[in-house]
């Protein structure tokens, strides 16, 4: 099947495979459904009450629609979008079953029932369709797979459409609404059925999206008030709800003059909808996309509204089936393959936190609002008017809604376009995702309405010109460009320099010549660079015709030779031919380090021979940069990797990731033994770079990263477990799977471990317990990391979080989509890990190779032969009955510390280095009031009393402390004065931690950081429910 998909959908990532398979099926078959029900329920309708009751079923329709949408979203959000959906599939299937057998007994009421029922299922089932689907895709993989799952929805309704006409010929219409029943009913036990992968793939219910959710659709409506777009959208959609109902009239008559019959008109709506939907698609793939490009959204926009009214005009001069098939064409081919595509784009310049609310709210509420209202104009037609006059009226109020629904589409455009620019000037727009939709019309208008922005020097509008200057360029549009070449704005003067380098033109010429003089050297760099691009375009590509046009320099580019900026001088030296490559070798051998590095950046291939020599430099960034242009030009092989090797070891960082790049374009198999000791750097960007080295070396990569998963440091393990992902292989997922087993086996252990050591006394036994657990955590931790690598890190973080912040039913999902993730055993220990209740209760669910320990002591008798270093430190000194030890105990007293409370051992350990330890004797003073203070004090033995105003009349006792204790815990994090002082009243010994050291442990290990951070948000949490606490106290006082 995966396969299958690859060859039909290219986009589609084998990740997304099952993912996109499932959602594509559940559209396909629920649209097959309700294609037969619309063929079912209008062949009834028209055969039992005929057109000219339509407008009144139009009203009924729109207003059960309505109701059905506002109970929905009423609804939405309290239960898993999944058994949601399921449960109002099965409810309407089973709903649609009675119908059926009530217009089998000829039940006046049931045909226009069931036409009401399609329009309110269609709106609720495709509305959350799309808000369930939204759950499993970001934001990207949605622009990229969502068009895509049109073609389910196509085929289902092709598949709809030859299943009617199949049935029509042997059964009469009711049974086609009991086959409607019956696919509502397979959609909902295909969801039942894939609730397994729907766990294992997608959020969990605190994290669901509930775009229609009531609290969704008044944001909604407050907005589309309030927004100029908004107005114009909704009376778009009413004006084309209005125009297109109209035409629906129209030519159901024509097809009741054709068909008379139901079985027959049965067949024939049937048939048609077969070639509605093959025309759908076509128009969809292959022209949708075309007219978008060649005219942008906001014009395309207009297609829709000129092709209604041409269909007025069409039926008003012959009413006949062809032109009635032309008109429904229309009205349900053409509105789905071009204008809700369109629509789609145009919602793109939307505040993003309101595009689904906003479609959920136009496509619902405004759409049936204006169904019912389009019934209740159709109504108003005085009942003499019939025949030929009827069809006239008719085609002359839909033709003046198309023209509403024209004009409105000019109003949308402006809108849109303006849209746009605020957008961007906010910076809450990412070009790119509206980029491919603009036509001429709109690039033209954005550029102006861009300029005007730049000549107010509005607020936002550089960043609106960093944005919008490729864009301009990949248009050719010049003029602006060289207008924002001279903002003030450095930034926007870069970008647009940039941009001209892809145009050509003497305009664009000009503008880069006059940049060579502008004061920022950033911007005379970027007016170098894009001339380059431009001799090198000149010479179609070609190097050595590049270089014919650059061996006459211009003067001004030749003077850049001798500006002071190194970045602009060897950036000159790329346009000066022979010239300037001789000044760029002699840059390059410069014992100036600026100047040598800025000609390494930029060193052509023919000057390979420099590079090498440069990378033996002593200078870290001169290596540094020869090694990146050895790199850049292709030339790591020349390098011999015993020579580059011992700099993975080297005391620069900027020296190290070079030589990692060195040794990644290497790939031999010395390389990768020297890349594997990349993992274990304490620079991250050196050990991304080293996993993703190692990665593209396939098997040979995991192989050498594979010792590492055994290494100390948490960041290594996690380096090496990339670096084994990356490679891709079968071989690569199986000691991914081994890891995960391992991991989940070890936090099991660790658990049972501290289960078996419940609150123990002695130094050695507190510390072996705390040695579980940390160790336990650390486990925990390279668990959900290998299954981030295994699933995908967006179910698994959602998963850590519910588990740890949500409600009880989220947390029951957590657990039961952790359950389903990876290996089945080593997942289930993990989920185990995380339940409530009682230990005793969840031992006796975990597998038997997980057995429990007896007593506390069998858990110090294995730790003696542990691999961690402190369970067995712990455990050998429990089992030599010593009392204490000085360094576990000063880790658990660090523990002790708030700040400090959630940290490794390892990570303690590096702190406990950093401290120093003194003795004091009674009497003394350790910190005063008022003075300066930077540092972490702990008591280790002693007692210290903590006052106020100590010395003076008025002190105060704020506290007395006894080991272990600590104080000047917040000194440590600011240089603010002491607030209070601390004497000794019993002789002390205080172990002390400086704020710079802790500073410097911080920047070699970030996590701390933000083990402390957790800490002091807890604390100002902590402060601020104190406050509104007394300040409720306050009131009720």
């Amino acid at each position: 099947m995966p396969r299958v998909l690859a060859r039909l959908f290219p986009a589609v990532r084998p990740a997304e495979a099952g993912r996109f398979g499932f959602f594509c099926a559940l559209l396909g078959l629920v649209t097959l459904a309700q294609t037969v029900g619309l063929v079912g329920a209008e062949t009834l309708f028209l055969s039992r009450h005929g057109a000219a009751a339509l407008p009144r079923a139009f009203v009924g329709a729109a207003l059960a629609t309505v109701l059905a949408s506002l109970a929905y979203a009423a609804v939405v959000g309290r239960a898993r979008n999944d058994r949601l959906f399921a449960a109002l599939l099965a409810g309407a299937a089973a709903a649609l079953a009675a119908g059926a057998y009530a217009a089998l007994r000829g039940a006046p009421a049931a045909a226009p029932a069931l036409f009401a029922a399609f329009f309110a299922t269609q709106a609720v089932f495709l509305n959350h369709y799309w808000t369930f689907a939204g759950d499993f895709f970001d934001t990207l993989a949605s622009k990229r797979l969502f068009p895509l799952f049109m073609a389910g929805s196509s085929a289902g309704g092709a598949a709809g459409g030859a299943l009617a006409a199949g049935l029509a010929r042997a059964a009469p219409p009711e049974w086609l609404v009991a086959a409607w029943a019956l696919g509502l009913a397979a959609s909902a036990l295909l969801l039942r059925a894939a609730r397994g992968a729907i766990r294992r793939w997608g959020p969990l219910g605190d994290e669901e999206s509930d775009e229609s959710s009531v609290e969704g659709l008044r944001a909604a409506v407050v907005y589309a008030r309030r927004s100029a777009l908004g107005r114009w959208l909704v009376l778009s959609l009413g004006a084309m709800v209005l125009a297109l109902f109209t035409s629906q009239v129209l030519y159901s008559e024509a097809f009741l003059r054709a068909f008379p019959e139901p079985a027959a008109l049965a067949g024939f709506l049937g048939a048609f909808l077969v070639a509605a939907n093959a025309l759908e698609l076509l128009v969809e793939t292959a022209v949708t996309p075309r007219l978008i490009r060649r005219f942008g959204v906001a014009s395309a926009n207009l297609l829709h509204p000129l092709l209604t009214l041409a269909s007025f005009g069409a039926l008003a001069a012959d009413f006949a089936l062809a032109p009635a098939v032309a008109a429904r064409l229309n009205r349900e081919a053409l509105d789905n393959a071009i204008a809700q595509p369109v629509r789609s784009l145009v919602y793109n310049a939307l505040p993003a936190r309101l595009r689904g609310r906003m479609r959920a709210f136009l496509e619902g509420i405004v759409v049936y609002s204006a169904m019912a209202a389009a019934g209740a104009a159709l109504l108003a037609l005085p009942d003499r008017v019939r025949g030929e006059a009827r069809v006239l009226a008719l085609c002359g109020l839909g033709a003046v809604a198309a023209l509403v629904y024209l004009a409105a589409g000019f109003a949308v455009r402006r809108a849109y376009l303006a849209a746009l620019v605020d957008e961007l000037r906010r910076g809450r727009l990412d070009l790119r995702d509206v980029a491919d939709a603009l036509g001429g019309f709109e690039v033209t208008r954005l550029a102006a309405l861009w300029r005007e922005l730049l000549a107010r020097r509005a607020p936002g509008a550089p960043a609106a010109g960093l944005e919008l200057a490729p864009l301009l360029a990949a248009r050719g549009l010049v003029e602006p460009l060289v207008y924002a070449a001279t903002h003030r704005d450095a930034d926007v003067r870069e970008a647009s320099l940039g941009a001209l380098g892809r145009v050509d033109g003497d305009a664009a010429r000009a503008a880069l010549l006059g940049a060579l003089g502008d004061p920022v050297p950033a911007v005379r760099v970027a007016a170098l660079r894009a001339l380059r691009e431009t001799a090198l375009r000149a010479g179609g590509g070609e190097l050595s015709a590049a270089r014919a046009r650059l061996a006459h320099p211009l003067p001004a580019v030749r003077d850049r030779l001798h500006d002071p900026a190194p970045d602009v001088r060897a950036e000159a030296a790329l346009l000066c031919g022979a010239e300037g490559h001789a000044r760029l070798e002699a840059m390059a051998r410069s014992r100036d380090d600026a100047e040598a590095v800025a000609a390494l950046a930029r060193l052509p291939a023919s000057l390979e021979r420099v590079a090498l020599e440069r990378a033996r430099d002593p200078r870290p960034s001169v290596c540094a940069a020869a090694l990146e242009a050895l790199a850049r030009i292709g030339a790591a092989a020349r390098v011999a990797t015993a020579d580059v090797a011992p700099l993975v070891e080297h005391p620069a960082p900027a020296v190290r990731l070079a030589a990692v790049g060195v040794l990644g374009a290497q790939g031999t198999e010395l390389a990768a033994r020297a890349l594997a000791g990349a993992l274990d750097d304490p620079v991250r960007a050196v050990r991304e770079a080293g996993a993703s080295a190692l990665a593209r070396l396939g098997d040979r990569g995991a192989e050498a990263a594979r010792p590492l998963l055994d290494a100390p440091g948490v960041w290594t393990v996690d380096a090496a477990l990339c670096a084994v992902a990356g490679a891709g292989t079968p071989a690569a997922r199986a000691t991914l799977l081994g890891e995960l087993r391992r991991r989940a086996r070890e936090a099991w252990e660790h658990e049972l471990a501290v289960h078996a050591l419940p609150d123990p006394q002695d130094v050695p036994r507190r510390f072996l317990r705390t040695a579980h657990a940390s160790a336990g955590a650390r486990a925990r931790r390279l668990a959900f990391r290998v299954l981030e690598l295994l699933e995908g890190p967006h179910v698994v973080r959602s998963v850590q979080r519910t588990l740890r912040l949500g409600r009880p039913r989220a947390r029951a999902d957590a657990l039961e989509v952790l359950s389903n993730l990876g290996d089945r055993q080593a997942a289930g220990l993990l989920a185990l890990l995380h339940e409530g209740g009682p230990v005793e209760d969840r031992i006796r669910e975990a597998p038997a190779s997980a057995a429990a320990p007896r007593s506390g002591e069998d858990v110090v008798a294995a730790g003696c032969e542990a691999a961690d270093p402190w369970i067995r430190l712990a455990a050998t000194a429990a089992a030599a009955g010593e009392g204490g030890h000085g360094v576990m105990e000063r880790l658990l007293a660090l523990r002790e510390v708030p700040i400090f409370a959630h940290l490794r051992l390892d990570q303690l350990e590096s702190i406990q280095r950093a401290m120093r330890e003194e003795t004091y004797v009674q009497g003394e003073v350790v910190v005063r009031e008022g003075e300066p203070g930077h540092e972490l004090f702990l008591l280790l033995e002693g007692r210290v009393d903590v006052w106020s105003g100590w010395g003076g009349p008025h002190a105060k006792l704020l506290n007395q402390l006894a080991a272990v204790s600590w104080f000047g815990e917040m000194a440590v994090l600011d240089d603010e004065t002491r607030t209070a002082t601390a004497v000794v009243t019993q002789d002390a010994r205080i172990a002390t931690l400086g704020g710079d050291r802790l500073k410097e442990l911080v920047f070699a290990m970030p996590e701390i950081a933000f083990e402390i951070f957790r800490e002091m948000i807890a604390r100002v949490r902590r402060a601020e429910k104190r406050l509104a606490q007394a300040g409720a106290a306050a009131e009720r006082g």
